[in-house]
């Protein structure tokens, strides 16, 4: 049995050790990223991987071998699923499974797509430290992977984080960063208008969650900002007047079901002014009437 094996089998009274006892266990390749990253990063890393995964064995959920390539394909097709439904907890875990099994069997490819859905799960909880270190991860290697879509994904990402910060700094790094990559030499790539499209409908899926008495679920509600601000600042230097108009009306709805009643006004305010030149007459009236409304 080698040391993943005897370090991370699924046995309960196993989960609860020692972070210096699996240090040189780490997948070299991310043990060096993580240290690159920040220098508390592989600990840091190492304290979510412990805290993951005794809360999904405190759950009792079924349990594969995640250290088998089926296993951990498990894990990572549950996790999918969770992560869909907005089940952060439960998807964090099993990403957490999942990563385990892929940095064993050292594959490369998926090992950086679930450092980024682990970022995801922090993001969507509300943990922006720990989000950014994953998606620092995810970022890296993947462009040490040369995989130009999720590279992509995760820069997109990485500027919805920035603007739930709500740090100046950060958010000029990240929009910088996210100019650079869709709008090299100041020509956007084809990419850009799907990925406007691809962050307003995050927006809209999770802007849409209701807890069991039907009501908005604030947290989601936030989550679903972000995408929203990162999406009308790309419809924005692609002057797509269509674009802003249609997350400024679901904006504007969000901030509304905040309780932000003066943010949800601006926002329709602005839709209906691009609406106006469109000569979209339905959207029109029906955000007239929302104002009239308010």
């Amino acid at each position: 049995m080698n040391l993943f094996h005897r370090l991370f089998r699924k046995n309960k009274e196993n989960i609860d050790i020692s972070i210096n006892d699996i240090l040189l266990s780490v997948h070299p390749p991310l043990n060096t990223i993580l240290l690159s990253i920040n220098p508390d990063g592989l600990s840091t890393y190492l304290s979510d991987r412990n805290q993951a995964i005794s809360w999904y064995h405190k759950k009792n959920f079924p349990l594969q071998d995640h250290l088998t390539d089926l296993g951990a394909d498990w894990f990572y097709t549950m996790s999918c699923s969770a992560e869909n439904d907005a089940v952060w907890k439960e998807a964090w875990s099993g990403f957490h499974f999942a990563l385990e099994g892929y940095l064993h069997l050292n594959k490369k490819n998926k090992i950086a797509d679930t450092c980024w859905h682990i970022g995801r799960s922090h993001s969507a909880l509300g943990q922006y430290d720990l989000a950014s270190l994953f998606f620092d991860t995810g970022r890296l290697l993947s462009k040490e992977n040369n995989e130009i879509e999720l590279f992509n994904r995760i820069i997109l990402e990485q500027a919805v984080l920035a603007k739930l910060t709500q740090q100046n700094e950060k958010i000029k790094t990240a929009m910088n960063r996210m100019v650079e990559t869709f709008f090299p030499a100041g020509q956007p790539l084809p990419s850009a208008k799907s990925a406007a499209l691809t962050l307003f409908k995050e927006g809209d899926k999770h802007q849409q969650w209701v807890d069991k008495n039907g009501k908005p679920v604030e947290s989601s509600l936030i989550y679903a900002s972000g995408f929203y601000e990162v999406s009308i600042e790309l419809n924005r230097i692609l002057k797509d007047k269509m674009g802003i108009a249609f997350i400024l009306t679901n904006f504007g709805t969000l901030w509304n079901k905040l309780g932000k009643k003066e943010r949800a006004l601006n926002c329709w305010k602005e839709a209906l002014t691009n609406f106006t030149v469109i000569g979209d007459e339905n959207n029109i009236r029906r955000i007239n009437q929302w104002i009239k409304e308010l």
